[in-house]
This record gives C-alpha cells, sequence and structure tokens, in this order.
C-alpha cells in the first residue's frame, strides 16, 4: 500500500497518521484543532486585524473574530471572511469590513492567515527532524456544509449530497473527493493549500471518514456521535444503506433510540430529522444489522442500554477518522 499521512480536522483535534499499512505502532498523534490554535491567536491579538488566507472551519474562531471587530477594524479577504459565513453581508453585519484578495499591506494593522492546513508546514517538519519520510500523498477530513443556493437551508444542501451519492453513485466511494468540487468552499480551500505545494491530495466530509474508520465485513450500525454533529449510517460491509444526520446537542437517548430504530428498520423519514432541528435522512431499505460500532467524542450520549462497541481502529478511539481516510483512499484506487 502507498504510504500517506492523513489528517481528521475537528472542533476540538486534528488527529494525524502516517504509514503505508496503519497500526498500533505506526506513527501517529493528537494536536489542537486548526479553529483553535487561530481562535487563541486571535484573542491574543491587540488592535487592528487584517485576515487573509482561506476558508476553514468556524465554530468559536468565528466568534472570537467577531468579539475582536466590536472593539477594533477588522478586514477580512473574501476566501477567509466565509469561514464566518458564505454570505458576505451577514459578516459585514457583524462589523467586518470585506475585501478582494491580496490586499497590500495595512499600516498599523496585524495579519492573521486562515488555513483548515495551518499546521502542516509544522507536522512535515517534525517528521523531518525525526527521520521520517514525508509522505506525498494526503488525505484531509473537515466537515463543510456547503455554498448553498440563495434561500436553502444549508443544513438540507450538506445532507442533499449524500443522498445523491446513495441513490444514483458509489454510495461512500463518491465521498472521496480527488479534485475540487465546486460545492464545498472548505473542501475546496484544502485541494487549493495541498495543490499549491505540489502534493497528491484527497478530501472526505470528517463525518465519512468516521464510517469508513469503522467498516467491517459484516452488517454495522455505525454511529459518530460528534461535538457538533450525531451521524448514524446503516452499512453492509462497504455498502452505504442509509444514514441520517442531526446535531448532538439536540438530542436525548429517547430520540437517538427512535432514529436508530427507524434508520435500521428503513422507515426514517429526511423531513421527520430536518423538522426537528437535524439536517436529514435517507435510507434505501431495511438492514439486518450484526453490531452496533460507536465513535465520537460524544459517545456518551449513547444509551447504555444498546449492545455496542467502542470503535478503536489500531488501537486509539482517536483514530477512527483518520484510518477511514486512509481505507477510503485505498479503496477508491483499488476500484
Amino acid at each position: 500500500m502507498e504510504k500517506m499521512i492523513t489528517i481528521d480536522i475537528g472542533l476540538g483535534t486534528q488527529d494525524i497518521l502516517i504509514g503505508s499499512e496503519p497500526n498500533e505502532n505506526s506513527t501517529k498523534f493528537v494536536l489542537p484543532s486548526p479553529t483553535q490554535i487561530i481562535k487563541k491567536r486571535v484573542e491574543n491579538t491587540s488592535g487592528d486585524l487584517l485576515v487573509k488566507g482561506h476558508t476553514m472551519g468556524g465554530g468559536p474562531l468565528s466568534g472570537a473574530i467577531a468579539n475582536h471587530a466590536e472593539n477594533n477594524e477588522v478586514i477580512m479577504t473574501k476566501k477567509s471572511a466565509r469561514t464566518i459565513s458564505d454570505d458576505l453581508s451577514e459578516v459585514e453585519e457583524d462589523g467586518i469590513k470585506v475585501i478582494n484578495e491580496n490586499p497590500s499591506k495595512l499600516e498599523g494593522y496585524q495579519e492573521l492567515f486562515l488555513s483548515d492546513l495551518i499546521s502542516f508546514p509544522h507536522i512535515m517538519s517534525l517528521l523531518n527532524k525525526n527521520d521520517i519520510d514525508c509522505p506525498q500523498t494526503v488525505g484531509v477530513a473537515v466537515q463543510d456544509h456547503g455554498v448553498a443556493p440563495k434561500g436553502m437551508s444549508d443544513r438540507k444542501y450538506r445532507f442533499q449530497y449524500f443522498k445523491k451519492a446513495i441513490r444514483e453513485g458509489e454510495g461512500l466511494m463518491d465521498l472521496v473527493f480527488e479534485e475540487k468540487t465546486g460545492r464545498f468552499s472548505r473542501i475546496d480551500s484544502c485541494f487549493d493549500f495541498l495543490n499549491n505545494n505540489g502534493l497528491n491530495s484527497y478530501l472526505m466530509d470528517s463525518k465519512i471518514a468516521s464510517i469508513f474508520g469503522c467498516l467491517g465485513e459484516n452488517n454495522r450500525l455505525i454511529v459518530d456521535a460528534g461535538n457538533g454533529h450525531f451521524l448514524a449510517a446503516t452499512c453492509e460491509g462497504r455498502r452505504l444503506i442509509g444514514l441520517f444526520e442531526h446535531h448532538s446537542s439536540q438530542l436525548t437517548e429517547s430520540k437517538i433510540k427512535k432514529y436508530l430504530r427507524k434508520l435500521v428498520d428503513g422507515s426514517i423519514k429526511d423531513e421527520e430529522v430536518f423538522e426537528d432541528g437535524g439536517h436529514g435522512a435517507y435510507v434505501q431499505g431495511s438492514l439486518e444489522t450484526d453490531e452496533i460500532i460507536v465513535t465520537g467524542p460524544k459517545r456518551n450520549l449513547m444509551p447504555n442500554d444498546l449492545d455496542f462497541k467502542l470503535a478503536h481502529p489500531i488501537g486509539d478511539v482517536m483514530m477512527a477518522g483518520a484510518i477511514g481516510l486512509f481505507n477510503g483512499i485505498n479503496y477508491l484506487n483499488q476500484s
């Protein structure tokens, strides 16, 4: 198998794996997420701010930039501003000025560069300093809602692509990207960064990467309980049968049981999940599952009376997404 580095970028951490045949002895480590790293930089910056770079994960970073704009001038390029919102008028409502790309240096402004791959040069330097060959193939997973058309919910737009892949394409294989999508701005920004550095790059949504990291030869109900999103999928080996996605903070034990039961028996409806505040659901039919596999930092949300196993690929609960990237890229190249 080809040696590669895979990076699963979440809200709190970025989980990194290097190898050609990953196992418990593979080089792997966990760092704070780019969102957390750059949020701290904003909070430690005084005075006016010029923000450049790429579209990346927002969340707490978006809040930190908006807070900074309350007492200081903040200017953002269009690409970086989409970190806060794809609707740039909403960014300007926070008191932030949005300008075209490649501005000249502004006198008196601190500069801040945004990228989901802000740590990548340091990671490669760390590998070099420890005599570890730096792979030329890179897989990255980020969560991306996509740039929804005017008037369409970004929740619906994100899930719309998942449904299309299950219904019309190759299922999971259609969710491994080899080139820019024109649909997902965060994923496309990662492609820009990696391609500009001459690397062989693959991108996935972080939720789909977690599913890849939990697949087996048998029929499985796979749950990724993330800090923000809760996604469950029924999988017949590598074939994706159905899935639903909701927000972890809005789910109770009774709701989780209800949605998982309906996903397995094939009766779950897209609108019932969306109207409950979630993203949606799509299922091709029922699937008698052999086991339930659970991953994600909010796995304690799972009802204890459900008979489930915690995912620990290569002996590490943090590596489901990183090993899923590795598996997905290899499956794609073998197909």
